[in-house]
């Protein structure tokens, strides 16, 4: 009579130890990569937040003709002819006004200083504004060039 060949009880049950102390390994490198590339998407959402932030107010800075604030700092009118753009900031997000359409950045902001065209209070020359980017402080600064003409008619109108 032929002897079977078989793999005992015991070998069978180091074999399902062995195998579930893998896959309970691989299960917690995966959670645990998965947990830190949820951190980095949410670190490198916030920087392109505040990177189409600062493009857009320097895009905005540079077409306008004036930079205003109202009595309340936290405001930003930024304006060309008839047409205005506004930035509301406040603590949890920025938002811009243009037209009948609003953007929202999903950060925080404050603006920390103005800086006022010469004798022309209404023109404002130098922007910082602090960001609040994932729980990061991050100044960025805005300096507007005006030209001569746009000066000229600051000077003889402030209220246009």
């Amino acid at each position: 009579m032929k002897k079977l060949r078989s793999f005992t009880i015991v070998e069978l049950v180091v074999a399902l130890l062995i195998s579930s102390l893998v896959i309970g390994i691989m299960y917690y490198a995966w959670s645990f990569l998965n947990h830190q590339l949820g951190k980095r998407m949410a670190v490198s959402s916030g920087i392109t937040e505040s990177i189409l932030f600062e493009r857009a107010f320097k895009r905005d800075i540079e077409w306008g003709d004036r930079v205003e604030t109202f009595s309340d700092t936290q405001h930003i009118l930024i304006g060309r002819q008839k047409r205005t753009i506004g930035y509301f900031i406040d603590r949890a997000r920025i938002i811009r006004v243009t037209g009948g359409l609003s953007d929202t950045f999903s950060m925080g902001g404050r603006i920390r200083e103005l800086r006022h065209m010469g004798n022309i209070p209404a023109l404002i020359s130098n922007i910082r504004i602090d960001l609040s980017v994932n729980n990061e402080q991050m100044a960025v600064y805005f300096k507007k060039e005006y030209t001569a003409e746009e000066l000229l008619r600051a000077q003889k109108d402030p209220h246009e």
